[in-house]
């Protein structure tokens, strides 16, 4: 325990000499109007900040705030003005804590937050250092903080670019997988006729197969039919005229029977024959899966280097040479 905390202790007890009995009663006198200064100076700025707020000077014929700092009190108005933003942004404790420092340096830390002041207290003894001293640190911590910021905003824009590209690529897989579901689960118009003419040919081929075997099987059966009216005998009694009346009707009917299978056999191999060479049904499929194709194709090559994208050219217009040579275009 120093000298000082043993005084301190030992002010009650009398055991004090003249001069340690004076230089405790001065200490205290010191305190005391300390606090009074502080307890002083965060009033004057709660009243400087009234009189601004309030517009209290007017009715002693003052008209502006500037007016009435210059005139009655003697005090420039960015200073009053410092006063009154000293009483908006400090606690009173802070205020009371720091009102040495004067109200042109607190003036200049009002301008920054209760972190950034911290930071400047701990790196230089407000008290001690001047004026211009407090005002470079203070500018240094707002530098400091426009530069974070910035980079702030740099984030902020890259961050926002980022979501943009997660965005345009969020639309484009929704697209792809609508387009797979599309292809998935059913053909565009086009593609479903193609498929609905494929499906009738093979039924067309099949009819006409079916036709040609029951052709077939009536030639034989009309052929065997005449064969047997053939053998009824010349002169026919009740019996074998009956006989050749049934027979000879019989391959009446086979007759008119193979005449309509040879019709419907006829129509058949039309139809068979208009769907199978319905070219411009097919061209239109198989144009717009060029179309299709030819359009991934180009946004493949676009993301390619430069060395492969022009080999991938190259490949493609021998490809559309070789066809307008074919096709004479």
């Amino acid at each position: 325990m120093n000298n000082f905390e043993s005084l301190m202790l030992q002010e009650q007890s009398g055991t004090l000499t003249l001069e340690e009995r004076e230089f405790v009663e001065v200490h205290k006198q010191i305190v005391s109007y300390g606090e009074m200064t502080g307890r002083y100076f965060v009033e004057m700025c709660q009243k400087v900040k009234q009189m601004r707020d309030g517009k209290l000077y007017r009715a002693a014929g003052f008209e502006t705030f500037g007016e009435y700092t210059e005139t009655a009190l003697n005090l420039k108005e960015r200073q009053a003005y410092n006063y009154a933003k000293a009483a908006d942004d400090f606690s009173e404790k802070y205020l009371q804590d720091h009102a040495a420092l004067g109200i042109t340096k607190l003036g200049y830390l009002a301008k920054l937050t209760a972190g950034e002041r911290e930071e400047i207290e701990e790196n230089i003894n407000l008290s001690e250092a001047s004026t211009r001293e407090v005002d470079e640190a203070v500018k240094a911590a707002l530098r400091e903080r426009d530069e974070a910021q910035m980079q702030l905003d740099l984030f902020a824009a890259e961050k926002e670019n980022l979501q943009a590209q997660i965005d345009l690529l969020a639309t484009e897989k929704e697209n792809l997988q609508a387009e797979l579901a599309d292809r998935e689960n059913g053909k565009d118009g086009l593609q479903k006729a193609y498929d609905e003419k494929k499906a009738e040919l093979a039924e067309a081929k099949k009819q006409a197969e079916d036709l040609k075997a029951k052709k077939s099987n009536l030639e034989q059966k009309l052929k065997e039919a005449k064969a047997a009216a053939k053998e009824v005998k010349t002169v026919p009694d009740e019996a074998s005229k009956k006989l050749a009346e049934e027979q000879k009707a019989r391959a009446d009917e086979l007759e008119q029977k193979l005449r309509e299978t040879n019709a419907q056999l006829t129509a058949a191999l039309e139809q068979k024959k208009t769907i199978a060479t319905d070219d411009l049904l097919v061209f239109k499929v198989k144009f717009g899966d060029i179309q299709r194709i030819g359009g991934e194709m180009v946004k493949a090559i676009k993301g390619m280097d430069e060395e492969t994208s022009v080999k991938c050219r190259k490949a493609l217009n021998a490809v559309i040479d070789g066809w307008k040579e074919e096709m004479g275009l």
